[in-house]
């Protein structure tokens, strides 16, 4: 009975796998920027939704919180 419920289990897995495939492969296919489409698939796969955003930057032993002011000492 167990043996029978694994193998069920394991062939609606890989059906569901190929599905995501094949809808993945077309959503890339339809895709006018297919860049921008594979970099929104992958960060949904992996769960990677957040921004990490920089409070603060240490330069020159000094403490700069100031996102407009930071960009000054990189040009």
């Amino acid at each position: 009975m167990i043996q029978r419920y694994c193998k069920i289990l394991t062939d609606v897995i890989k059906t569901e796998k190929m599905y995501i495939y094949i809808y993945y492969d077309e959503l890339i296919f339809k895709s006018k920027n297919k860049t921008k489409t594979t970099w929104k698939i992958i960060k949904k796969e992996i769960g990677n939704n957040c921004h990490n955003d920089i409070k603060y930057l240490k330069i020159n032993n000094t403490i700069a919180n100031n996102p407009k002011g930071n960009c000054r000492h990189f040009q």
